[in-house]
């Protein structure tokens, strides 16, 4: 996970280079990218593509997580795991606004009307009523400074689980920092890392599934609507809890409390562990 991150942030950072944030030039400064700047292809779709190989990688990791149990035995590894992803799905939708395509723009204005229900909050975040060419220009910077953040969260989280160690699969609770760090952390990573790639340039050259709906491929139109909006795949959940319901406030509360239920997932899984050694306890007895 952290190499896919290092690709993103320096594939970003080259493309921020020739990047406009504005909403008359956004959109053929991203052509210009891909057509006039030098492996500016190859970079941009690095990009674009590594989003959803950053997220899938997050998934696959915490559904590991679940599966061994890590939450159990340092709660602060899992929390500060549960930001990391949080903030990685802020930084997509920032970014994926950022391209300014027709899929883009009426994904961010489905979302950002959502902060309609707090009076003016909508206008503070986006400046305007709608999102705009101030959207834009912090949605831009938001986007290169959470980063950072995601950065410094890593650390803390690499902290707890090689400083104060986690759950292992099969049921120890182990101090990572007695192992071999070289033998048993860094070769397996790095046996990782060449797997990733090597996929990750498949599909870079030969396209095996398409990532990216087609209508964000045209420039950004306010008076013509898609005749679905259709948000990324790592969206899709989330896009449609706020479908279930038909009023607004409804759908916000059901998102609301599943983000709830995972930030006390564990507390919720610990006490059931309580309360489960305790019937043993009194069942023995």
């Amino acid at each position: 996970m952290i190499s896919s991150l290092v690709h993103q942030i320096v594939s970003g950072m080259l493309l921020a280079l020739h990047y406009t944030s504005d909403i008359s030039h956004s959109y053929s400064s991203v052509i210009h990218i891909i057509q006039d700047v030098c492996y500016g292809w190859y970079f941009h779709y690095v990009h674009s593509v590594g989003a959803s190989v950053v997220l899938l990688v997050v998934y696959l990791h915490l559904l590991r997580s679940l599966y061994i149990g890590s939450f159990v035995y340092n709660a602060n590894l899992w929390l500060s795991g549960l930001c990391i992803m949080i903030f990685l799905m802020f930084i997509s939708f920032v970014g994926y606004v950022l391209v300014w395509g027709s899929m883009s723009y009426w994904g961010g204005t489905v979302i950002t009307n959502l902060l309609s229900l707090v009076p003016c909050l909508i206008e503070c975040i986006c400046g305007g009523f709608t999102v705009s060419n101030p959207t834009l220009k912090r949605f831009f910077l938001i986007h290169m400074l959470v980063a950072l953040l995601v950065l410094v969260l890593i650390v803390i989280h690499v902290y707890y689980l090689h400083g104060q160690s986690s759950t292992c699969p099969i049921g120890y609770t182990t101090n990572n920092l007695c192992l071999s760090l070289v033998k048993l952390i860094l070769v397996k990573d790095f046996y990782g890392y060449h797997l990733m790639l090597f996929m990750f340039t498949i599909h870079m050259f030969l396209g095996v599934c398409n990532v990216c709906h087609c209508d964000n491929h045209i420039e950004v139109n306010s008076l013509v609507t898609p005749f679905h909006i259709i948000p990324e795949w790592y969206f899709l959940s989330l896009y449609t809890m706020l479908k279930v319901f038909p009023h607004k406030l409804l759908g916000i509360c059901l998102f609301c409390f599943v983000v709830i239920f995972h930030c006390c997932f564990v507390e919720v899984i610990t006490v059931c562990c309580i309360f489960r050694l305790f019937c043993m306890i009194v069942c023995f007895d």
